[in-house]
């Protein structure tokens, strides 16, 4: 049974466009329902297009950014200065063009040990929420889908799949032979509302499992408490 809403758009560019404009939406909704917004980003190709839309919007000023905050579903084990640091792509293409304050954006500190980065983050996130115990609602997360099912830096086969106290976790991944930091099931799971970017031909097959129910595949078990929508171009859809 197919799970959240379809959205198809023409290609790529379409999906970003989109996207962005579910940001902002999105972020109008929290800020006047709970006075601030907080949003998880993702990496990958498509939203390095969603950031370039983004930049230029928000320049013009469609949501107060002192009252949004930054967060990330996951990171490799790469310093910040890494061309395949995801804060790094996010920083250089909306973060820093936007003058966001500091204070407002939070990166996984990847000079720590994998373990370590992981229990600072979720720490930071609990003062952020002021929760000491359970799972903080991030008012939007955004998310991609890999062609092996895979989403944030969950992976078929991980131990952390099975992960129901942490919020954020280190994972090693065998097919990298590397550590990566991630949010965890329960996280993105009680999110206000996830979007899925998903793009291109060679995500058609893994997204049509995913969304039949293929429980083999990790980004299966994303079944937010809120809004599950899928962004995708006309090619991952299966459309000519």
């Amino acid at each position: 049974m197919a799970r959240g809403e379809l959205v198809i758009c023409k290609d790529p560019d379409s999906v970003a466009e989109k996207a962005a404009e579910f940001f902002i939406a999105s972020g109008r909704k929290a800020i006047s329902e709970r006075g601030r917004f907080n949003v998880v980003l993702s990496g990958g190709s498509t939203p390095k297009l969603m950031f370039r839309k983004l930049a230029a919007a928000l320049a013009d000023n469609p949501l107060p950014l002192d009252e949004t905050y930054f967060f990330f579903g996951d990171e490799r084990m790469v310093p910040i200065t890494s061309e395949e640091s995801n804060f790094r792509m996010a920083n250089e293409l909306l973060l820093s063009l936007l003058s966001i304050p500091e204070q407002n954006i939070f990166r996984f500190r990847t000079e720590l040990e994998p373990d370590a980065a992981a229990a600072d983050y979720s720490r930071r996130v609990r003062g952020h929420f002021g929760i000491e115990s359970g799972f903080p609602s991030f008012d939007l997360v955004f998310l991609g889908l890999g062609t092996d099912g895979h989403t944030a830096s969950l992976f078929p086969g991980t131990d952390v799949l099975n992960e129901q106290e942490k919020i954020a976790a280190s994972v090693f991944v065998p097919k990298f032979d590397s550590h990566r930091l991630t949010l965890t099931l329960p996280v993105l799971n009680s999110a206000a509302a996830v979007a899925f970017l998903v793009t291109g031909a060679d995500k058609r097959d893994v997204l049509c499992k995913v969304r039949e129910g293929d429980s083999s595949l990790p980004a299966e078990k994303i079944n937010p408490a809120g809004d599950l929508i899928w962004f995708v171009d006309e090619a991952a859809a299966g459309q000519p």
